[in-house]
């Protein structure tokens, strides 16, 4: 076990004599990923229901990845092909026995997830963010502000993310007039 204050998480836990570490970055995060057989990428409560840069530096390495269920990251994985999902600790514990004991299937999900994540790299998002800047600045590729994103102030999100000032801004279905923020 890897990351960060998991030797105070597990202290009295059988699990304590497996912590390895604290978080590591870079080279060593990738050997670590790379010599686990699965790697649990648990979400913090403020991102349960998106992803995190785990989410993608798993499967980049090659690894197999174990992971809360969300709806952000089936966005980009499937469940049981690409990546391997739980939502309670019941679920979580017989996955990774499963996949622990079955090294065929753990490799091809594994796999499979490496293939997925390829297109994912930080040029790519990077190069998409400008292309989505430059359509608003346009007008071009359908985005429009809202009204009310147009006039009013903007709230912060939970997250400390700009958050739209309207409930109703984002992707509308073809057909309609679209308003994204």
């Amino acid at each position: 076990i890897w990351g960060y204050q998991w030797t105070k998480r597990t202290l009295g836990s059988p699990l304590s004599k497996y912590v390895r570490g604290e978080g590591m970055f870079g080279m060593e995060m990738a050997r670590i990923l790379c010599s686990s057989k699965v790697v649990l990428n648990s979400l913090r409560p403020q991102g349960i229901s998106g992803h995190n840069m785990r989410t993608f530096e798993v499967p980049a390495c090659g690894a197999f990845q174990l992971t809360h269920r969300s709806a952000g990251q089936l966005e980009f994985f499937a469940e049981g092909r690409e990546f391997e999902c739980y939502a309670n600790t019941r679920e979580l514990a017989e996955k990774a026995a499963a996949y622990l004991a079955d090294e065929p299937a753990r490799r091809r999900v594994a796999a499979a997830g490496h293939e997925r994540v390829r297109p994912h790299t930080y040029l790519a998002r990077a190069t998409r963010v400008l292309q989505v800047v430059d359509e608003i600045r346009s007008g071009s590729g359908g985005w429009r502000p809202c009204a009310d994103c147009r006039s009013g102030p903007r709230r912060r999100s939970f997250a400390g993310r700009i958050a739209p000032a309207s409930p109703s801004c984002g992707p509308t279905s073809a057909g309609t007039s679209p308003t994204r923020c």
